[in-house]
């Protein structure tokens, strides 16, 4: 699988997030698989993102929704929720 990661800073709004993970699907030509609230070892938080450009079909349709039994982890506004990825 040939991915790409990409790092979102943790004080983005999810409208920020949603914009940002469709541009860089298109930017990319891949599609986003996972999110991911991680620390650096300096202790700065950021959300991770990898997308995967052996799937290039149906980009620029994700949507990023805040979900309780979420599989995946963002920060959105500094703070770690779960969030759930679709396409429309």
């Amino acid at each position: 699988m040939a991915t790409k990661i990409r790092h979102y800073e943790s004080s983005f709004t999810l409208d920020d997030l949603n914009t940002t993970c469709n541009t860089d699907e298109d930017d990319i030509g891949g599609q986003l698989q996972s999110l991911e609230a991680v620390q650096n070892t300096n202790g700065v938080k950021t959300t991770e993102a990898i997308f995967d450009k052996a799937k290039n079909t149906g980009l620029g349709n994700v949507t990023i929704k805040k979900a309780p039994s979420g599989t995946h982890t963002a920060f959105i506004m500094t703070v770690k929720t779960k969030v759930s990825i679709s396409r429309d």
